[in-house]
């Protein structure tokens, strides 16, 4: 009877294979099909009219850095000027906000034109991310899950860094059990990404997890030594200023502000001043990050653990894009491992990534992806119980 029942559902976990996997494959093809014609500006356009890929500022800041004006990376007017000798038009704003550290990553895939080097830095990011979410469950439905997530569509063609980060987040969970140095080696990369790590010294410090923080500080600071030598110590002075500088001008940009997929960018999407849009974040932040300090101080699974330091993630930080959403398919996967299903993690993760994706026009997307919380606090209800406690 347990064969025949298990043999009964296999036509419907192929469906869902097949469907998936047709997805990430039209995600794929279509993205590789775009980029010719994102980095074909129409003649004569104005200056600052042209829309140009994302990418064109990692590309700019590391032609910048190959040719030792490193801090230049990060001097709007510099910036500009290589991006249009790039692309050979002048784009829209496009400035380079990351840490030098990333430097060591964009700078020798500058070597490359701007469309060739977006290329190969799309492979990259997709080998990492792939690899991460087969480690994490190494089951043909979740991989093709993981690459047909609606933000891998919406990160390719940009070029952002979402699915990279996810990759290294995902792989640091991977990694803490067997591995707690390199776990932490691995999440030290983050430095390119500094707010989506806001909370991973933290778990480990509850967690007691010394030799992953121990592997955390020595990656992060590694590496921004070795962008120092690389780049020159006048890089980071340059970095900083440009950030003030950046701060500055966004907080009375109300337009980008209300992009951010967090509870600030909703509010001022919804007419709140700064000051109220930030006492909104924290009155979401603080019982976000208490929540997941808590999970990982009591004994829930690990799989209980990572998922929740992933959604945490998403709620603590104020500062979160479309495209970083990648991680959320981390964050699923490790939901399925628990034993949250399959369909429960597609229903949940899916429907709001359509929905803040494409059916939504407000930032909404990291509010929906809070429900993943609502599922893994569901999750650690069941695992409390089993424990005799009360959540």
């Amino acid at each position: 009877m347990r064969d025949a029942a298990h043999n009964s559902g296999e036509p419907a976990r192929d469906v869902v294979f097949m469907v998936l996997a047709g997805m990430a494959l039209l995600a794929l093809v279509m993205a590789a099909a775009a980029l010719p014609s994102l980095y074909s500006p129409p003649a004569g356009a104005a200056p600052g009219t042209v829309f140009a890929p994302d990418y064109l500022a990692f590309w700019a800041g590391g032609s910048l850095g190959l040719d030792h004006q490193a801090p230049a990376a990060y001097d709007a007017a510099a910036l500009a000027a290589r991006q249009t000798l790039g692309f050979g038009a002048a784009p829209g704003f496009l400035p380079f906000l990351n840490p030098p550290p990333f430097l060591l990553l964009t700078a020798p895939l500058a070597v490359l034109a701007p469309m060739e080097s977006h290329y190969a830095f799309a492979v990259l990011s997709l080998l990492i991310y792939g690899f991460a979410a087969w480690r994490i469950f190494p089951d043909k439905r979740a991989a093709a899950a993981a690459l047909a997530f609606p933000a891998v569509f919406f990160c390719l063609p940009v070029g952002q860094t979402g699915l990279l980060t996810a990759g290294i987040l995902g792989l640091f969970t991977v990694l803490l059990g067997p591995q707690p140095f390199i776990a932490g080696l691995v999440a030290g990369t983050l430095v390119i990404k500094p707010q989506l790590a806001v909370l991973v010294p933290f778990v480990l410090m509850v967690s007691g997890n010394r030799w992953a923080f121990a592997g955390a500080a020595v990656s992060a600071l590694g590496l921004c030594l070795l962008a120092s030598a690389a780049f020159g110590f006048d890089v980071w002075p340059a970095f900083f200023a440009m950030l003030a500088d950046y701060q500055g001008k966004a907080s009375s940009l109300t337009h980008y502000l209300s992009r951010m997929q967090t509870a600030y960018g909703l509010a001022v999407f919804c007419g709140a001043s700064a000051g109220v849009a930030a006492l909104i974040q924290a009155a979401v932040s603080a019982p976000a990050f208490i929540g997941v300090l808590v999970i990982w101080k009591r004994p829930f699974s690990r799989e209980l653990k990572y998922a929740a330091l992933i959604a945490g993630t998403v709620l603590v930080t104020p500062y979160f894009l479309v495209y970083e959403f990648p991680i959320m398919a981390m964050a699923g996967l490790w939901l399925w491992r628990a034993g949250v299903g399959l369909d429960r993690t597609l229903i949940v993760l899916f429907a709001a990534a359509f929905l803040g994706l494409f059916v939504v026009h407000a930032p909404v997307y990291g509010v929906l992806m809070g429900l993943a919380v609502v599922v893994i606090v569901w999750r650690a209800r069941r695992e409390q119980a089993a424990f005799g406690e009360r959540v």
